[in-house]
């Protein structure tokens, strides 16, 4: 298991959230560990929808070349974590 989420990974995560929502990347703010959760976390709180957490949890989870695993903070904010 990897020690730490890296900064890639967050990007790469970013990146398939704005495809899948059809949204720029920039919608997606990156946190580092400790601001938000214990692990990087993904903010975005205009254009995607309310409980886009949820879907991008289940969308990120076990598929795909990123391997995080991916957790609802509250409803803006996704937790990343080692997979």
């Amino acid at each position: 298991m990897a020690k730490n989420v890296t900064k890639a990974q967050v990007n790469a995560v970013a990146r398939k959230l704005a495809e899948h929502f059809g949204v720029p990347v920039s919608t997606f703010t990156a946190y580092e560990p400790g601001y938000h959760s214990g692990g990087w976390t993904l903010a975005a709180e205009e254009g995607v929808p309310y409980e886009w957490t949820i879907e991008a949890s289940e969308l990120l989870n076990g598929s795909g070349p990123v391997k995080v695993f991916s957790e609802p903070v509250n409803h803006w904010c996704l937790g990343l974590y080692p997979a």
